[in-house]
């Protein structure tokens, strides 16, 4: 249930820069930013999935760019070695970044 309001999240900020910015101010796009931290490598590999939607417009890379999340997720990639199920995220994590 969870992934499927996200899922919502991300396409009304990825519909206009300024539906974004509305949802940054209301906290609700800090949600899908700390589920990349969370121990389930599922629900990583989801929100991976939708960061890949809001990286398809210019406003939604500008975001991630700014917030470090890009950052964030390029470290995971570097880390990969640390936790064998990050393994698991290497596809999404190379879609999402590159």
């Amino acid at each position: 249930m969870v992934c499927v309001c996200l899922q919502c999240l991300v396409d009304i900020a990825a519909s206009s820069s300024e539906s974004l910015q509305w949802l940054i101010s209301s906290g609700l796009m800090s949600r899908l930013l700390t589920e990349l931290d969370t121990d389930d490598v599922l629900t990583q590999l989801n929100c991976l999935e939708l960061l890949t939607v809001l990286m398809s417009v210019r406003h939604g890379r500008q975001y991630l760019q700014m917030s470090g999340t890009l950052e964030r997720l390029e470290d995971k990639l570097v880390n990969t070695s640390s936790d064998p199920l990050t393994e698991l995220l290497l596809p999404g994590l190379s879609h999402a970044v590159y």
